[in-house]
C-alpha cells in the first residue's frame, strides 16, 4: 500500500504560526482593555449631575431691585410695539429693516439721511445717494416720507427719549414665553410666532443650558438706537440743536442700559450703539455745528463726560459670564460636591453633538471621554483664569497689556491640533472661549472715541464764543471750563495730537502702527477703514502700506475743503 505524503508549504506555516501567536498575545490585551473599559465606565455610572442654583434667578435679582416706575422697558416696550406697527412691509423685524435701510448701500454713517430735504453742504456718492432712494421706495416710503414718518411719530419718540432717562432698564430674563402680558405681546410679534409654533420657544422651567436662552428684544432695540440717532440727524440738518441732543443722549442711554446687563451678547450690542452715538455726534458736529447754541452743547458736553468713576461704561462685565459657565458646568458635568466631576454625554446633546449624547453610543464612548476630556475642576479652574486674564488686561492701559497669558489660553481653548483627541480636550472651552484680547481694547478704543468727542464739542463750543477767531494752536488753550483733561492716546499713553492743518483742527490717534505720521494717511487711505483696524493690538511693526494714524476729526465741513 503506497503512502500518501501532503507537501506543505514552510512560508504558510510561519505565517499561521505568527498569527496563532499575535492571537494568543491579543486576546488576553484586549479581555485587559475591555476590564479597564468596564471598570472606567461602571465607575461613571456614580456620577450624577447635580443642579445647584439657578442661574436667571442670580441674574434677575439687580433687575427686580429697581422699582418699577424706574424702569424703562414697560414704556420702551410700548413704543416699540408702536413703531414696529408703524413701519411700512411685511418682513419678520419691520423695525430692523426700517433702520437698515437708512444704513444701506455700506455707508458707515448717518449723514446722508441729512441730504434727503437738501439744507446741507455734505457731499454724497450718487450710487450711495441712488440706492439709499431705491431702498426707501422699495418700503413703500419716498425721501420724503422718511421725513414725514419721523414727524408722525414724534410723541412716540418722545416717550421713547423720556423712558430712557430712567435709571433702570428692567426686562427680566424668562425661559419660553414670558408671564407679563406685555412682554408676551411683544414676543409673540410674527418674527417669533413662528418659533413658538415650531416648538423652538418652550414653557417651563430651564431644562437646557442657557444657550437656548432667547432675547427677542435685542434686534429691535439695536433698530431703535439707529432710528433715535436718524432722528437726531434729520433734526441737526433742520437747524433743531435740541432735539438732535435729545435724540443722542436716548441712544447713548439704550446703550448704557443695555452695557449694564449682565449677558455678554448685550453688552457687546450696547457698546455697538455707543460706536454710532460717538460717531454720529461727531459726524453732525462736523456739518451741522451751526445747528447747536451754547445751551446745546454744554449739556451735551455734560451727558457725554467720562470722569474716572465712569470707567466701568467701556468694560465689559464679565460676572454674568462666570455665571453662565458655572452654570454649563453643573449642566453637563457630575459634581462630588468639590468641585469636581466628569463631562456626563448624556446631558451634552443639549449644547453640542459630541458623541452622540446618551444611549448605546454615548455608553460606549463615555470612557474615551473620561480619559481624555478635561475633569470640572480643570475646565472650570481654565475658564476663570481666562476671565481673571481677561479682567487685568481691560484695566491696563492699552499700550502696557501684556498678551501672552492671553495667547496661551486662547491655545488651550483653541488648539493648533486639528486632531479628534485635541478638539476633544478642548470641549467644552473651543464653545464658549471669547479672546480676551479683543475685550481689552473693546473698551479702550470706545472710551476714545468717546473722549474725542468730548474734545470736538469743546472745539466747537470755543469756536461759537468766538465766531471767526483762529481755532486754538493748542488743547490746553481750551481750558478746564471747556475741556477738563485732555484725553490720552490709548497706543502710548501719551496726549492725542493735535494741530492746525490748512486752517482746520485735526485730531488724531497714533493708530495701531505706533508710529506718529503726524495725522497725515495715505491719498488711498479713507478713514472708514479705521474700524477695520481699530480692534488689532498694538504691534511693533507694520508694513509701510498700513502705517497710517487715526484720524479722530478734520474739524467742520466746509465747501472750501
Amino acid at each position: 500500500m503506497q503512502d500518501v505524503h501532503q507537501e506543505v508549504d514552510p512560508v504558510e506555516g510561519v505565517r499561521g504560526g505568527r498569527v496563532r501567536f499575535l492571537l494568543k498575545l491579543l486576546l488576553p490585551l484586549l479581555v485587559i482593555i475591555l476590564i479597564i473599559w468596564s471598570v472606567i465606565w461602571a465607575v461613571s455610572l456614580r456620577h450624577q449631575r447635580v443642579i445647584r442654583f439657578d442661574p436667571i434667578a442670580d441674574w434677575n435679582s439687580s433687575i427686580n431691585e429697581v422699582p418699577i416706575e424706574a424702569q424703562a422697558w414697560p414704556d420702551v416696550r410700548d413704543g416699540l410695539l408702536e413703531l414696529m406697527l408703524a413701519v411700512p412691509g411685511q418682513g419678520e423685524d419691520p423695525l430692523s429693516e426700517m433702520s437698515g435701510l437708512l444704513l444701506m448701500a455700506g455707508l458707515d454713517d448717518l449723514s446722508e439721511l441729512a441730504t434727503l430735504n437738501g439744507t446741507t453742504d455734505v457731499p454724497i456718492d450718487v450710487a450711495h445717494q441712488e440706492a439709499l432712494e431705491s431702498g426707501i421706495l422699495s418700503a413703500g416710503l419716498d425721501p420724503e416720507g422718511i421725513r414725514d414718518w419721523f414727524q408722525e411719530q414724534a410723541p412716540v419718540f418722545e416717550r421713547l427719549r423720556s423712558a430712557l432717562g430712567r435709571p433702570g432698564f428692567g426686562a427680566p430674563y424668562e425661559v419660553g414665553l414670558p408671564s407679563a402680558p406685555g412682554d408676551r405681546l411683544f414676543f409673540l410679534m410674527p418674527q417669533v410666532r413662528a418659533d413658538l409654533e415650531a416648538g423652538r420657544i418652550q414653557e417651563g422651567p430651564v431644562q437646557f443650558p442657557l444657550l437656548e436662552l432667547d432675547l427677542q428684544y435685542l434686534a429691535p432695540l439695536r433698530g431703535l438706537g439707529r432710528l433715535l440717532l436718524a432722528d437726531a440727524c434729520l433734526a441737526a440738518s433742520e437747524g433743531d440743536g435740541m432735539r438732535a441732543v435729545d435724540g443722542l443722549i436716548a441712544a447713548d442711554a439704550l446703550g448704557a442700559h443695555l452695557g449694564s446687563r449682565p449677558i455678554l451678547i448685550e453688552q457687546l450690542v450696547g457698546g455697538a450703539i455707543d460706536s454710532l452715538v460717538s460717531q454720529t455726534g461727531t459726524t453732525l458736529l462736523t456739518h451741522h455745528p451751526t445747528a447747536f447754541d451754547e445751551a446745546d452743547l454744554a449739556r451735551l458736553a455734560a451727558a457725554f463726560s467720562i470722569g474716572d468713576e465712569a470707567h466701568g461704561r467701556f468694560r465689559i462685565d464679565l460676572d454674568g459670564e462666570r455665571t453662565y459657565v458655572r452654570d454649563l458646568m453643573q449642566r453637563i458635568y457630575s459634581d462630588d460636591g468639590a468641585g469636581d466631576g466628569i463631562l456626563l454625554l448624556e446631558h451634552v446633546g443639549g449644547v453640542a453633538p459630541v458623541g452622540g449624547g446618551g444611549g448605546v453610543l454615548g455608553t460606549l464612548l463615555q470612557p474615551f471621554v473620561n480619559l481624555y476630556v478635561r475633569s470640572r475642576k480643570e475646565a472650570t479652574t481654565l475658564f476663570e483664569r481666562h476671565f481673571d486674564v481677561a479682567d487685568v488686561m481691560q484695566a491696563e492701559p492699552l499700550h502696557a497689556i501684556d498678551w501672552y497669558e492671553a495667547d496661551q489660553i486662547m491655545a488651550c481653548f483653541q488648539p493648533a491640533d486639528a486632531s479628534f483627541t485635541s478638539k476633544l480636550r478642548a470641549f467644552p472651552m473651543s464653545l464658549l472661549g471669547m479672546d480676551a484680547s479683543s475685550l481689552a481694547t473693546y473698551g479702550q478704543l470706545a472710551r476714545t472715541d468717546r473722549e474725542a468727542l468730548q474734545v470736538i464739542i469743546a472745539l466747537t463750543r470755543h469756536r461759537l464764543r468766538a465766531p471767526g477767531a483762529p481755532w486754538p494752536e493748542s488743547l490746553e488753550e481750551l481750558g478746564p471750563d471747556l475741556l477738563g483733561a485732555i484725553p490720552l492716546d490709548p497706543y502710548d499713553g501719551a496726549a492725542l495730537r493735535y494741530r492746525i492743518v490748512d486752517g482746520q483742527p485735526r485730531l488724531w490717534s497714533i493708530g495701531n502702527d505706533c508710529l506718529d505720521q503726524r495725522g497725515v494717511v495715505p491719498a488711498d487711505c479713507c478713514d472708514r477703514d479705521r474700524d477695520a483696524r481699530r480692534y488689532r493690538r498694538p504691534v511693533p511693526k507694520v508694513p509701510l502700506e498700513e502705517q497710517r494714524d487715526w484720524i479722530l476729526w478734520r474739524g467742520p465741513f466746509s465747501p472750501a475743503r
